[in-house]
């Protein structure tokens, strides 16, 4: 198990990758499958942490508009009004393909022009000594090869002198827009007087559009802004336009102001302004090797600038439609793949996984435009889906996931797919314009979170059952049209056919077929083969190959009532065939009163050995304790475990 080291930034691929002075420069090129192999940990160099504007903002829930307490940004030219053109070129304006304001510079080249100095548009003497770096969006009606176009600011008032030249280093798709951000490292100049833009290889026929140009520093279009400073905070969000004072928050790289961002989705608020850098990445990522259920491939983002020893950080990577047309880092079939402390701006899906047990942890995903699935068996840990045009912001099927964000997307938080098991645990969605969550399928969840929602909290199809939920703001329905169990319901509304029935009991003291992970049924039975004395009888387990700690085979047991303020002991005798196979008791959160969080033990006793697993809690007032038995392999290789000979007391 070895430990190599990648920078987007100054990596180089031809190098070994075994130390930080060797480190790669992509996934795709650096970390091959001739090079790393399962158990392999591939760290990969942070991004700049969050700094701060000096500045309050004024956040406005539910709204895109956030209001600065004043300009750390200079205007170049809005672009609201038409440039000046040169010969074989037509200078407008567009009200269509416009990011910021009311119009967009439409600059259309003929056949009979090649190259040089294309359009102008004179800005008046500015002054921006007090900036090092440029930003703006910019678009072409064809393919546009890289180095073929640039920007150029200009002492003269007709384009013809630049003093500040950046060229587009990047090859562009048809009609995407792309945010471009140049950073010169020394301040510009005190004298600028017109902005151009200039051909440098003949860009055939094609219709350019550029808006919002603005001389900047730490704020600009391919970073994100937020309310906190800390270094692996998730929540945070795109940037459309600024304009002096007034920032436009956006959800995708190719929207225009015809669609509008869901914006903020908390609280409104006038607080300091953080914003944090992005890494450009300029091709897909692909991972080339597949790990094993006992040795998992990884790719960790987040470590320190300085030599790559400390993880303090996360990995912002700023991807483009332009490049990277379906999917940013693919995995393709790939399975037992992890991803930690990843994040990625723009681009279509962030990370696209179909092969089994890919696991993503601390990552965050902003603006991206085609929501990913995770459904073959996958593990989630603390994602944030945020300010995405996506619809849905994702999908789920045969998953577990575990605090899950899903922020101000454009259809509903998570959709899930049909014939598969979701297991959700404290899950929030606001602000999403179609409702948070959609269950097509068998659901267990715990803490669900929902706050002003278009189209409501959540609406099921199949079986449901979780242990609180809370519905804030508008859209709190809960459309049920199946069987569903809820303990803890605050703030909801209940319709369907079942709106009788708010909370449904369904569960008899024997496990239910078909609740097995994964959609795997008969995956566990009530025998008399063997058992614990005086029992007579036990539960036997046959946790599948598929199964592993964040995804076990589930029994839920009959909940049962306790009283409120004295311990409350469960006991259950549990037995296995191998060490590999896992027992685990779960005593669950969010069910009984003043129990916030899950409590478990695991047997760690020899083969076919029985132990007394032992959970306890001290209910807050009276209500009633809900027991899962689970179990679950460490080896990818189906095996035994039994439960038998339980007893409950309460002192």
């Amino acid at each position: 198990m070895a430990t190599f080291y990648l920078d987007f930034e100054n990596g180089n691929d031809s190098n070994s990758g075994t130390t930080f002075a060797n480190r790669w420069k992509t996934i795709t090129s650096g970390a091959t499958a001739a090079r790393i192999a399962p158990g392999d940990e591939v760290r990969i160099m942070k991004s700049p942490d969050p700094v701060s504007l000096g500045i309050n903002g004024t956040f406005t829930q539910n709204s895109n508009q956030v209001t600065l307490a004043s300009a750390v940004t200079a205007n170049i030219d809005l672009c609201e009004v038409a440039w000046t053109a040169s010969a074989n070129v037509t200078a407008t304006t567009t009200t269509t393909n416009v990011k910021q304001g009311i119009n967009a510079a439409n600059i259309s080249i003929a056949a009979g022009f090649t190259t040089g100095l294309v359009a102008y548009r004179a800005t008046g003497l500015l002054n921006l000594s007090a900036f090092q770096n440029i930003s703006f969006w910019l678009r072409t009606s064809i393919a546009v090869a890289a180095n073929s176009l640039r920007i150029d600011l200009c002492s003269d008032t007709a384009g013809a002198t630049p003093v500040h030249s950046f060229t587009i280093d990047q090859a562009m798709a048809a009609n995407v827009y792309k945010a471009f951000t140049f950073k010169t490292g020394a301040a510009l100049s005190t004298s600028i007087q017109s902005v151009a833009l200039t051909a440098l290889i003949d860009p055939g026929t094609v219709v350019v559009n550029i808006d919002n140009i603005i001389a900047c520093n730490d704020l600009h279009f391919n970073a994100l802004i937020g309310t906190t400073s800390s270094a692996t905070a998730l929540t945070w969000y795109p940037i459309r336009g600024v304009n002096a004072t007034a920032l436009t928050i956006d959800h995708g790289q190719n929207t225009l102001i015809a669609t509008t961002p869901r914006g903020w989705a908390d609280a409104t608020t006038t607080t300091t302004v953080y914003v944090r850098d992005t890494i450009r990445i300029t091709a897909l990522q692909t991972t080339p090797e597949a790990g094993t259920s006992a040795a998992r491939i990884t790719f960790t983002g987040g470590w320190d600038r300085t030599n790559m020893s400390t993880q303090d950080g996360v990995t912002f990577l700023n991807s483009d439609l332009n490049l990277m047309a379906t999917r940013t880092i693919n995995a393709g079939s790939q399975g037992w793949v992890t991803f930690r402390r990843l994040a990625i701006l723009w681009g279509a899906i962030p990370i696209d996984a179909l092969g089994q047990h890919v696991a993503l942890y601390d990552c965050g995903f902003y603006g991206y435009a085609t929501g990913p699935t995770y459904a073959n068996e996958h593990a989630l840990y603390n994602l944030e889906f945020c300010s995405a045009v996506a619809s849905p912001g994702l999908t789920l099927g045969a998953a577990w996931a575990d605090t899950i964000d899903v922020i101000s997307t454009n259809g509903n938080g998570i959709n899930q797919s049909s014939t598969s098991l979701l297991q959700l645990k404290n899950f929030t969605a606001k602000n999403n314009s179609g409702s948070g969550l959609s269950l097509a399928s068998a659901a267990i969840g715990q803490n669900w979170k929902f706050e002003n929602n278009n189209s409501g909290a959540f609406s099921s199809t199949a079986y449901c059952e979780c242990s609180g939920v809370t519905c804030t703001g508008s859209g709190v329905t809960i459309s049920n049209s199946a069987l569903m169990r809820l303990h803890n319901i605050t703030g909801a509304i209940l319709s369907g056919s079942n709106s009788a029935r708010p909370i449904y009991y369904s569960r008899s003291g024997s496990f239910v077929a078909g609740m097995a992970s994964g959609g795997v049924s008969n995956t566990y039975r009530d025998t008399t083969a063997l058992a614990h004395s005086p029992a007579t009888r036990s539960y036997e387990h046959n946790p599948s190959a598929n199964s592993f700690s964040e995804r076990p085979e589930v029994q839920p047991l009959q909940p049962f009532a306790v009283n409120g303020g004295s311990l409350v002991t469960f006991k259950i005798w549990a037995r296995r065939s191998s060490t590999s196979a896992i027992a685990r008791v779960r005593l669950k959160g969010y069910v009984t009163p003043g129990v916030d969080a899950d409590v478990t033990t695991e047997i760690t006793a020899a083969i076919n050995t029985w132990e007394e697993l032992t959970v306890t809690c001290t209910p807050s007032a009276a209500g009633v304790v809900q027991i899962d038995l689970e179990s679950y392999v460490t080896n990818g290789v189906s095996n035994t475990v039994y439960f038998s000979d339980a007893t409950v007391t309460q002192a």
